[in-house]
């Protein structure tokens, strides 16, 4: 099972076609915790909504205590073998959730992003090729590849080991209110041996 982390805070005009999203994904085995980051508009009403007409999907109202509090507490709540975080103001393809999965078994599986400016105009980046390598002096081609593309920055656009989480205690840093999700890639990939790429752009 995968559980889904999503923050939300202040997003209503987006949250809908975010969860709508999720639950109309074509792999079925997955939660999705919402953590309502003490939003002030209706955000935290639309999550009751959603949790009343899917039980996979979890809601945490909370204080408002910052993007990776709100991620922190979706993390201790998560039961599933992986964990996927959705940004609030985003949206997945269908098959987006399947793609990760049906990727070869790796530590850290890696998707590419198609990013959507306010005028409309969209730019897709996304790795190379699909490929697993082992995470090594041999590999730092691949490796430098991803980073110039900006893919092992946030935390989106990534399937995680929960148990890698877990047991080493990977955690976005509360203090900080900028980079905070590189912080915690780079936290998560110390405890990393293989990475596989997946070719392929369904995160919006």
């Amino acid at each position: 099972m995968i559980s889904i982390v999503v923050p939300v805070y202040n997003t209503a005009c987006h949250l809908d076609e975010c969860i709508s999203s999720i639950v109309n994904q074509s792999y079925e085995d997955w939660e999705c915790i919402l953590v309502d980051d003490g939003s002030t508009d209706e955000s935290g009403q639309i999550c009751d909504e959603w949790v009343k007409k899917d039980r996979r999907l979890h809601v945490i109202h909370q204080t408002n205590g910052g993007v990776s509090r709100a991620r922190n507490r979706g993390l201790g709540e998560a039961k599933g073998e992986f964990v996927v975080f959705v940004d609030s103001d985003d949206w997945l393809g269908k098959n987006h959730l399947e793609m990760l999965v049906c990727a070869p078994s790796a530590d850290l599986v890696v998707s590419g992003i198609v990013q959507i400016s306010s005028n409309g105009t969209s730019t897709e980046n996304k790795p190379s090729c699909s490929k697993t390598f082992e995470l090594n002096s041999s590999s730092i081609d691949d490796y430098v590849d991803l980073n110039r593309k900006f893919l092992l920055y946030g935390p989106v656009v990534k399937m995680y080991k929960t148990s890698i989480i877990q047991s080493e205690h990977v955690s976005f840093p509360i203090e900080c209110s900028y980079g905070e999700d590189l912080l915690f890639n780079l936290g998560y990939l110390s405890h990393v041996k293989t990475i596989s790429q997946v070719n392929d752009a369904s995160y919006y």
